[in-house]
């Protein structure tokens, strides 16, 4: 019944708030606590979940035992914000502003606290308090449970060998795999994903699994590096990549194509459009025409200035030699007017050989289109 729920919630926020009401966390980091969290005191008025971040901290020590344990812990603590003792302490004005009639549970409130952090009013506490929830959740898949639950199954086709917490960067991760395959993910899946690529793209870090897909066109088109990205302002990559969409390598196109479904289905029809004939043709004359040009550009800055050098060579030594006898001059002229018009002879060859070779015959040209295909 209700009240039996209650009363569970109630000693589960009790156990998440102290380790010693915890028991099968307690005895699981029995040795992990003595060892690494001697120094927490355990009659500190502050105490509340402050033996459960100590233990944390020296997450890749922990026996697998006790580790086991505080995962349980901490999904709690990311599924409910009633058991997020730091949420309870520095979020109640902000759920009350902002999602006030989002019922507890099943993350709902926490992702609504998520999307609202970007707002200027949201209160400074709680925006750390949600900024250190999401950086952790970025790289585990199971700690965000409404994406989970969603994605379960998208997760079991697409991304088999896919690591819920990759231990090595060269390891395949589950939110990286499905950041990659967001084209082919289900309807509810994909919507779930969206949401949260939104929250992460406004909280940017490059390789964050969810927004690695953009990490190349943000450092390519958006004027900053890996050390800046942490203090940039939220919503700001967000809008840079907006104004570049053309420009988008594929993958990172089909990443914010997810945002609502009219966009999905626009950016479907122009990947379309840029795998046909016309288009492919089009693509391929262009890329001729250029390459023509700056052939010829080329060879007309090699040989002019040798050209011209020659030509006032021969007329100033034929001046020299033969400035009484008009006669030597004129031969002397007409050597260089010819050599002249041997010079255009050649630039002549030059352009009927690009024109036989990359226009009139047609050869294929490899042209790179939005999705790597050529």
């Amino acid at each position: 019944g209700d009240a039996c729920k209650r009363q569970m919630l109630r000693l589960l926020g009790l156990a998440v708030e102290d380790i010693r009401l915890n028991y099968q966390v307690s005895e699981a980091c029995k040795s992990d606590v003595q060892q690494y969290c001697a120094g927490v005191k355990m009659d500190d008025g502050s105490y509340s979940g402050a033996m459960h971040a100590c233990l944390r901290k020296s997450w890749d020590h922990l026996s697998p035992e006790c580790k086991a344990a505080e995962e349980g812990v901490e999904k709690l603590e990311h599924e409910d914000v009633r058991l997020n003792p730091k949420i309870q302490k520095e979020c109640p004005s902000a759920i009350a502003q902002f999602c006030g009639d989002v019922p507890p549970g099943n993350a709902n409130v926490i992702g609504c606290l998520q999307a609202a952090s970007a707002k200027p009013e949201f209160p400074e506490g709680c925006r750390a308090v949600m900024a250190a929830l999401l950086e952790r959740s970025s790289v585990k898949y199971s700690l965000n449970s409404r994406l989970k639950a969603k994605c379960d199954a998208d997760v079991a086709k697409l991304c088999p060998g896919a690591k819920d917490e990759p231990q090595k960067a060269a390891d395949p991760s589950i939110l990286g795999c499905l950041a990659g395959a967001s084209a082919q993910l289900s309807g509810g899946c994909r919507a779930e994903l969206a949401a949260l690529v939104r929250v992460h793209l406004n909280r940017y870090r490059i390789g964050m699994p969810l927004t690695s897909p953009c990490d190349g066109d943000v450092l390519a088109r958006c004027n900053v590096d890996k050390q800046v990205t942490p203090f940039l302002l939220g919503g700001y990559i967000q809008s840079c990549l907006t104004k570049n969409v053309d420009k988008l390598h594929k993958p990172c196109w089909s990443l914010l194509s997810m945002f609502d479904a009219s966009q999905f289905n626009a950016a479907t029809t122009l990947e379309a459009k840029h795998w046909t004939p016309e288009l492919q043709a089009e693509l391929t004359q262009k890329v001729t025409e250029k390459v023509t040009e700056q052939v010829v550009a080329e060879v007309r800055r090699e040989l002019e200035p040798q050209l011209i050098n020659k030509v006032h060579s021969r007329v100033d030594s034929a001046l020299a030699q033969h400035s009484s006898s008009i006669k030597p001059l004129l031969f002397a002229l007409i050597n260089a007017v010819s050599l002249l018009v041997g010079a255009l002879a050649v630039l002549g060859l030059v352009g009927w050989y690009v024109w036989t070779k990359y226009i009139k015959k047609g050869t294929t040209r490899t042209v790179a289109i939005k999705d790597g295909r050529v």
